[in-house]
């Protein structure tokens, strides 16, 4: 099981406006190459799975956000929800 921690999402990168832009603030476009090879080799599963891990031979893997930035609710959040990954924040 990995658990998986992202500060914030933004729709499209603008150096300069964003402290830390590099490290911890990933463009729109990166988290979704991250979601599709995270199920090409293995499922994301709900946060109390942690808790509960399965013995399943596919590696596991929990999405979470911290501090709730904009980003999370205006680019992740609806392509999260249209492809029923679940996350936690």
């Amino acid at each position: 099981m990995r658990l998986l921690l992202y500060h914030d999402v933004i729709s499209a990168p603008v150096k300069g406006r964003v402290a830390n832009y590099g490290s911890k603030h990933i463009p729109f476009a990166v988290l979704r190459r991250h979601i599709s090879f995270l199920r090409a080799v293995g499922d994301i599963v709900p946060i109390a799975r942690a808790l509960h891990p399965s013995h399943s031979l596919r590696p596991q893997f929990v999405f979470t956000f911290d501090d709730g930035y904009r980003g999370l609710y205006d680019a992740a959040w609806p392509f999260l929800r249209e492809q029923k990954i679940p996350f936690a924040f």
